[in-house]
């Protein structure tokens, strides 16, 4: 019987399928967990089978009713029954939890007072436990906030005169405030780094010189550290400088017009290409289920077909025509390696 294999689900948009016919076997065929859902017409006992993932089932399937703590009719929904589920039916909780366990190790859970909480929450404690800190006490919000008001100073005093970066300074209009009656508060190893060029009391500098408090309170020239960054700047690269270049991109390569940016190999692939108008590539590696052509025809006005390429059976899959130099190509399970072959043709 003549067939076109599919490797990618059908979808009908709630459309009818007519005149359809369900497979035809004289026995069950061999499947496994992630074949569900399968179905069949067995012609040896005129019946639907359809496959749970593990056992075969008659269509339709009637399921039993349940007794006991958890009931049902059928299909129906399934009750638990009043006061079913117990303390006893929970599964143990860890040992000295809040939820119902105060005994000290693993046990069924049960109602605990109030009283009962509070005693294993034990006293609070207002100074962190020190030396001497257990699992079993609550530290108080003063004793948080005094440990780390401590911990904070402590760190304060370790980093004192260490260069700490207050962002860029405008040598132009010297902004922020550093060397004319200089804005309060300054301290020893705040560090500037110009971002305007300009004149820093008497001193030259240049964009990217730091400049560094030397004491609390600089009103001096001579408080402050200028370093000088002795790098030139870098300008655009041009035919007749060295400097940096911008990448084109492949809009830029595809007009070829603009004379500052450059090409790479990959936008002159494509642009080169795009003569060609076609395109083919062979696909899969045993684990991806999605792949990307970049095909360079610089349109989206292409056929894309898919073959196997050992027996040559055109086969159909999801297929974007995400870009006019791009092609997403999806299917179901993932193709042994270059199982399967793309052509692309562009107009």
């Amino acid at each position: 019987m003549a067939k076109k294999s599919f490797l990618v689900d059908i979808d009908l948009n709630k459309n009818q399928m007519l005149n359809q016919k369900i497979q035809n076997l004289a026995t069950s065929p061999t499947l496994t967990a992630g074949d569900a859902g399968f179905i069949y017409y067995n012609t040896a006992d005129a019946k639907l089978y359809v496959w749970t993932g593990s056992a075969w089932k008659t269509f339709p399937y009637v399921h039993p009713n349940h007794s006991g703590d958890v009931t049902s009719a059928g299909d129906g929904a399934q009750t638990i029954a009043n006061s079913a589920v117990t303390n006893a039916k929970m599964a143990n909780m860890a040992a000295n939890t809040i939820k119902g366990n105060n005994t000290g190790s693993a046990a069924a859970p049960i109602d605990l007072t109030v009283l009962q909480v509070l005693i294993m929450l034990a006293d609070t404690d207002v100074t962190l436990g020190g030396a001497g800190a257990v699992n079993t006490k609550i530290s108080s919000q003063l004793a948080v906030k005094t440990y780390v008001d401590n911990l904070v100073a402590g760190v304060n005093s370790l980093i004192s005169g260490a260069l700490v970066n207050k962002g860029g300074y405008d040598a132009a209009t010297n902004t922020p405030l550093l060397d004319a009656t200089p804005i309060a508060g300054i301290k020893n190893g705040w560090t500037y780094v110009v971002t305007v060029a300009g004149t820093f009391f008497t001193t030259g500098v240049a964009i990217g010189d730091m400049i560094i408090a030397n004491q609390d309170s600089p009103t001096l020239e001579s408080h402050w550290t200028v370093v000088n960054k002795n790098i030139p700047d870098i300008v655009s690269a041009s035919e007749t400088a060295q400097g940096i270049i911008e990448l084109a991109t492949q809009s830029e390569v595809n007009t070829g017009t603009d004379a500052t940016r450059a090409v790479t190999p990959a936008t002159l692939t494509q642009k080169l290409g795009a003569a060609a108008k076609t395109y083919s590539a062979a696909f899969g590696n045993g684990t991806l289920t999605s792949f990307v052509f970049t095909h360079g025809l610089i349109t989206r006005e292409v056929i894309v077909s898919v073959y196997n390429t050992t027996t040559f059976e055109e086969v159909q899959c999801e297929v974007y025509i995400t870009s006019t130099t791009t092609v997403t190509v999806s299917v179901n399970v993932a193709p042994t390696t270059n199982q399967y072959t793309v052509n692309i043709i562009g107009r």
